[in-house]
């Protein structure tokens, strides 16, 4: 890729935001044991593992988003911070969603609060919001209890 024309600045910023993405951290957050808890569920109750492995590959590249929005509290957070996750795990998991499988539409649900999260964008408003009651509409109820932690972190209620 070429970083020297006109259109270096917003080739070289993206690069930035994906290699600020990648960095590992270690952190005490909340949104981790979340996730864990989320990933030992996953772990324990799908018998596929080739299922298993997009599961859990998808909550590592949400993992990762939500590290991206809590380091830059204070600033602004982007629209590409959270979308990337979509274009990381997208060929893999998002046909799952279209199926959809219980564990798929709950991770869909923990992406919700990094959605509701982008407030100052116009154009997700509502969003988050009706992500989360399909979400919840699809599920049963077993995997409704696995997302309570989304729900009460966007104000959702039944």
């Amino acid at each position: 890729m070429q970083l020297d024309g006109p259109l270096a600045p917003i080739f070289r910023h993206g690069i930035d935001r994906w290699e600020a993405r990648e960095v590992e951290r270690q952190t005490l957050s909340p949104v981790n044991q979340h996730l864990d808890r989320l990933q030992t569920s996953i772990d324990r109750s799908e018998p596929d593992a080739g299922l298993r492995n997009t599961y859990i590959n998808a909550i590592s590249e949400l993992r990762k988003s939500f590290l991206s929005m809590e380091c830059g509290r204070g600033q602004a957070y982007e629209v590409t911070d959270i979308f990337v996750w979509v274009f990381q795990v997208g060929d893999d998991f998002v046909p799952l969603l279209r199926v959809p499988t219980q564990s798929a539409v709950t991770i869909l649900a923990f992406f919700c609060v990094l959605l509701n999260g982008l407030k100052s964008q116009w154009w997700l408003n509502g969003w988050a919001d009706h992500l989360m009651a399909k979400s919840y509409a699809l599920l049963d109820r077993e995997h409704r209890l696995w997302i309570q932690w989304p729900m009460e972190e966007i104000g959702y209620i039944p």
